[in-house]
């Protein structure tokens, strides 16, 4: 017994040793840096040790030591197998109460709310919550807390809050969510209300499995929701024939929609049956006109524009304005196109796509003179549109360039800021996950005066990502020296010379791509500065009479720069040489870029206008932008976008 405590009392005293060494002032953080700290702890953050006795003064002195005390106290909380040691959990709460809210403790708060949990000590559970370290499991296990302590008053809303919202309800919240079936609230309105929210998300699985807590009537309802959601076909075909409709306005219009956007030719087809057979108001068919519409525009059908000419303005959301444009686009409608552009809601109208729009039919419609006057204004804008602007008015695009330098103020507010300070360190140290986490917290704390200062040093850093993401977020966007960078500066030319490419389209891939971070790896597995899929990089080594890099080698730029900038090559190729087929390739796939072909030949604008996918429209456009700002800044000449936007030809005939 006496052993125990003693080793007990022993831990504790290591604990407070620690905290004692953080109680450091800021000023520390001002400290040169020297490689031998930095490796120093670079070794203890790898594979970190509860002994603190044996750290340098240097290290304690260091900006980045808060993060390795918190991580062994952090370890101290660790359940060993006979449970959490208490002294472990006094000392953690001692040292939050010394750090307050800061970025370096959420881990240790998480840590020492997991302890709380599985010692099912509520109260302390409860005074230690702080909502910025929130996530699934501590919110239900924060619910856990209240139902314990009796804080009841106002929680059989929240829960229902949470249950309704989820699509995938969590295990943990399963307690509080049987709780809540016990009170009043869980009413049948309750249900319905989660029934109709995943019904409207299209989940009919988890709809269906709450059906039988709902009335008789109710539940057929909501049965015929599921049939229509499972086999629109038959379910509408038999309401053309006569069948009665058992859904609400709302229901039967979001399951129209769907079914209209995936097969338009057979909701237009029923469309005029079902309205006659169900007795539909004008306004309920103009409904189902709208949304098959939509259909139709997104599958470049000839019937949208007379479609869209039987829907009133006042049944159009902001997508349905611009997809009937897009179609008068895209069937060469000029004039059809300018009456639609000019029924645009005013802050529609005033975004440049739509200003580059009207002049581009204003031209087409013999009003040269007009739309040259536009054009060349909106030439000055530094987005696709102003490029796409100088090309239409038969001139060079320049793109403004605003260079923010950081002034002697600015760089005295950053290193009077620890954030940034840490921040850095954390970069320079290749400690990614900490100098992100300290970057969010160096944005909201350095004075508002100095964080435009933010945008340069991170590109004077080499954290390309960390300035792109700062100057989008504080509205910078024409320092184009520090959210332009060309790394790599050799590989990229050479591998663009042998595939045959300008630099300029390899760099702008890569900055759209991966924001320039080599090891970045996409939710769909694609890895690398180019995002390469690493079967796709495999062929293209193979043709290259290169072996297959594997994931991991993907993260070198000596490998992906080559091969990504060899696989560019294959996909123009592909596109008969047309860059922004290529770019759609590259992001959609080489079949859903050849589905989008025209039936006739077609302007390269219109044809990226139209791609049905937002995504991939937008990435054409913007990489489009990036070449022009990359080509401007090799050769500080006007860029000319129409040297390498060619029109569209048809799909080749099959034999």
């Amino acid at each position: 017994m006496l052993s125990e405590l003693s080793a007990s009392m022993s831990h504790l005293l290591r604990c407070l040793a620690v905290l004692a060494l953080l109680a450091l002032p800021n000023g520390a953080v001002l400290a040169q840096t020297s490689e031998q700290v930095r490796a120093e702890f670079a070794a203890l953050w790898a594979a970190p040790t509860a002994d603190a006795t044996t750290d340098s003064e240097a290290l304690r002195n260091y900006p980045l030591y808060p993060w390795l005390v918190a991580t062994r106290l952090r370890m101290a909380l660790a359940d060993t197998g006979a449970g959490v040691d208490p002294q472990g959990v006094m000392a953690a709460r001692a040292y939050l109460v010394e750090a307050g809210d800061v970025v370096h403790v959420r881990d240790l708060r998480r840590a020492l709310l997991a302890a709380h949990a599985a010692s099912a000590d509520h109260a302390a559970f409860l005074a230690d919550w702080r909502e910025v370290v929130a996530n699934d499991l501590l919110r239900c296990q924060r619910f856990d807390a209240r139902l314990a302590a009796g804080d009841t008053a106002t929680l059989a809303p929240e829960i229902a809050d949470r249950w309704l919202d989820e699509a995938q309800l969590p295990e943990a919240c399963a307690a509080s969510f049987a709780w809540l079936k016990t009170q009043p609230q869980y009413t049948p309105a309750l249900v319905e209300r989660r029934v109709r929210a995943r019904l409207l998300q299209g989940d009919s699985t988890r709809a269906s499995s709450l059906l039988p807590q709902l009335a008789e009537q109710r539940q057929r309802r909501y049965e015929a929701w599921v049939r229509q959601l499972a086999r629109p076909a038959g379910e509408f075909a038999s309401l053309a024939r006569g069948a009665p409709q058992l859904l609400d306005s709302e229901g039967f219009t979001d399951s129209w929609a769907r079914w209209a956007r995936k097969s338009p030719g057979e909701a237009a087809d029923l469309l005029d049956a079902v309205a006659a057979t169900q007795k539909l108001s004008v306004a309920q068919k103009q409904a189902l006109q709208r949304d098959t519409a939509m259909g139709m525009a997104l599958s470049r059908r000839p019937e949208t524009i007379a479609l869209y000419r039987q829907v009133p303005d006042r049944l159009l959301a902001e997508r349905d304005h611009e997809w009937r444009v897009r179609a008068a686009l895209w069937a060469g409608d000029w004039n059809q196109a300018f009456n639609w552009l000019t029924q645009l809601p005013e802050a529609m109208a005033s975004q440049p796509r739509w200003r580059y729009w009207n002049a581009r039919t204003l031209d087409a419609l013999g009003q040269r003179g007009e739309a040259l006057q536009r054009l060349s204004t909106l030439a000055a804008e530094n987005d696709s549109y102003g490029l796409l602007a100088a090309w239409r008015a038969g001139k060079g695009w320049t793109p403004i360039n605003e260079p923010n330098p950081v002034t002697v103020e600015q760089r005295a507010a950053l290193e009077a800021t620890p954030a940034f300070v840490r921040a850095r360190e954390a970069w320079l140290a290749g400690i990614k996950p900490i100098a992100s986490l300290e970057w969010a917290d160096a944005l909201e704390s350095v004075p508002a005066a100095a964080r435009p200062a933010l945008v340069r040093e991170a590109a004077a850093m080499g954290w390309a990502e960390q300035a792109i993401v700062t100057a989008t977020k504080l509205g910078i966007f024409r320092d184009l020296d520090a959210l332009f960078p060309r790394p790599y500066p050799e590989l990229v030319r050479k591998s663009a010379a042998e595939a045959g490419i300008a630099p300029a389209w390899v760099y702008s891939v890569m900055r759209k791509e991966s924001a320039f971070k080599p090891d970045a790896v996409s939710s769909a597995g694609a890895v690398g500065l180019l995002q390469m899929l690493p079967s796709t990089a495999a062929m293209t080594a193979k043709a290259a009479g290169q072996p297959a890099p594997g994931a991991e080698g993907l993260k070198d730029p000596a490998l992906n720069v080559p091969l990504g900038a060899l696989h560019l090559r294959e996909v123009l190729d592909k596109s008969d040489g047309r860059w922004q087929m290529a770019l759609a390739a590259y992001n959609a796939g080489f079949g859903a870029a050849t589905r989008w072909r025209p039936p006739q030949t077609m302007d390269a604008d219109v044809w990226i206008e139209n791609i049905p996918y937002n995504e991939t429209r937008t990435y054409v456009q913007r990489i489009l932008f990036h070449v022009g700002v990359y080509q401007w800044l090799e050769t500080g000449k006007p860029v000319r976008a129409g040297n390498w936007l060619p029109p569209v030809e048809p799909a080749p005939a099959t034999p």
